[in-house]
């Protein structure tokens, strides 16, 4: 996998931890993986971490649920 621009997305939910590497991509396959679940989601923790290489000390941060929702927005208006 090629980084683009040192920065990646892991989506995890529950024990499912995958790698992508574009937000909007993360984003998709978060939706993905919540469709498949059964039960309480929320117990399953759910989210989408920014992994960003540049520099000398590698930078993570979690994507915040008012972005991931302004941009499923998007994506419905599209």
């Amino acid at each position: 996998m090629e980084i683009k621009d040192g920065v990646f997305y892991v989506v995890s939910i529950g024990e499912t931890k995958l790698v992508e590497t574009d937000r909007i991509d993360a984003i998709k396959k978060l939706v993905e993986l919540v469709n498949k679940q059964n039960g309480d989601i929320e117990k399953l923790n759910p989210e989408i971490v920014e992994v960003n290489t540049n520099g000398e000390k590698w930078q993570l941060k979690g994507i915040s649920w008012n972005v991931i929702a302004l941009e499923l927005m998007k994506m419905k208006t599209k």
